[in-house]
């Protein structure tokens, strides 16, 4: 099947994600703090991006179902998803609102820039290729770091 020759090419870049300082600090539970704050500085401004972007998609949509499943997601991201933004202040020690205006950083400005492009130009197919890199990822990392036993009650990012 296709996609899983996909999934087998994407492999080692999906093994560099995981051995990334970053992601090995959450599963070991430590993170040094200027990491933490450049990671909701950037994520908080993503986010506010992908909503944009998901809700462009709305427009595109023939079915109610197909539009629910674009509100729920952007009402997850505005609701939901900021939690770990907030663990992550907590360890941090700074206030969530001060860490909401910053600029993109140069990768993640091209990737918004690959996003909108693919809302403007692509169908819907193409759009949803260009937006799950990043859930997709998260998913995997999830899966990885319970996997490998790193979400214990003393991690303080198990939440």
């Amino acid at each position: 099947m296709f996609s899983h020759q996909l999934v087998k090419e994407a492999n080692p870049i999906l093994e560099a994600i995981f051995d990334h300082p970053f992601v090995k600090g959450i599963g070991d539970g430590h993170v040094d703090d200027a990491a933490l704050k450049f990671y909701v500085q950037q994520d908080f401004q993503y986010l506010s991006e992908f909503i944009k972007i998901y809700a462009s998609i709305i427009p595109l949509l023939k079915g109610r179902e197909d539009m629910r499943f674009f509100a729920e997601n952007i009402d997850f991201i505005l609701n939901s998803e900021i939690h770990p933004h907030h663990v992550f202040c907590d360890i941090a020690n700074v206030t969530y609102e001060s860490l909401q205006h910053a600029t993109p950083s140069p990768k993640a400005y091209l990737y918004q820039s690959h996003m909108y492009r693919a809302v403007r130009t692509g169908s819907l197919a193409n759009i949803i290729c260009a937006l799950l890199p990043c859930p997709w990822t998260y998913n995997e990392i999830a899966k990885q770091l319970t996997a490998t036993g790193k979400n214990t009650e003393d991690n303080q990012f198990k939440s």
